[in-house]
């Protein structure tokens, strides 16, 4: 964790603030579920859908850049700067575009999609259903859709609870 003071900078923060961190071990395979996949991703939409909070620029999934320029309000000040400064894009790349919302977020719908952060699981092939990773709703925040380690004969019923 760590307190960050109110920022008059463009993409600074409104308000003070707390910046949580998360680090976890990941895969060099992309359709290998992290442990406790379920949690990361429950906790990764609770904190940036269910309460607003801005991704870090730099150590994020894509989904967490969803609308993320609509939580800047002077988000078209700094684009402005920086097309000024910067007219040829020289320091600008895909990626910084998209996450700054000037062109799309790097967003899939293929199998595992989810477990890379390309995609908020909406069917099971998002996530790892030969691994026994199915999609399902968050334990805690309801509106979450996260990749879920079930085994074939618990009586989950898809409300995200075995």
């Amino acid at each position: 964790m760590r307190f960050i003071k109110r920022s008059t900078a463009f993409l600074g923060e409104q308000h003070d603030a707390v910046s949580v961190d998360i680090t976890y071990y990941r895969s060099s395979d992309p359709l290998n579920p992290r442990l406790n996949e379920d949690i990361w991703e429950e906790i990764e939409q609770m904190g940036v859908f269910k309460y607003g909070g801005r991704p870090h620029w730099g150590k994020n999934r894509p989904v967490a850049f969803i609308g993320v320029a609509n939580k800047y309000p002077n988000m078209d000040s700094f684009i402005a700067v920086k097309n000024r400064f910067d007219p040829q894009g020289l320091f600008s790349s895909e990626w910084s575009d998209a996450m700054l919302g000037l062109a799309p977020l790097p967003l899939s719908q293929s199998d595992g999609c989810a477990l890379e952060g390309l995609c908020i699981c909406s069917a099971d092939a998002h996530c790892a259903p030969q691994r026994g990773y199915r999609c399902r709703p968050g334990r805690i925040y309801r509106d979450a859709r996260v990749c879920r380690k079930v085994d074939d004969d618990d009586d989950d019923d898809d409300d995200g609870r075995p």
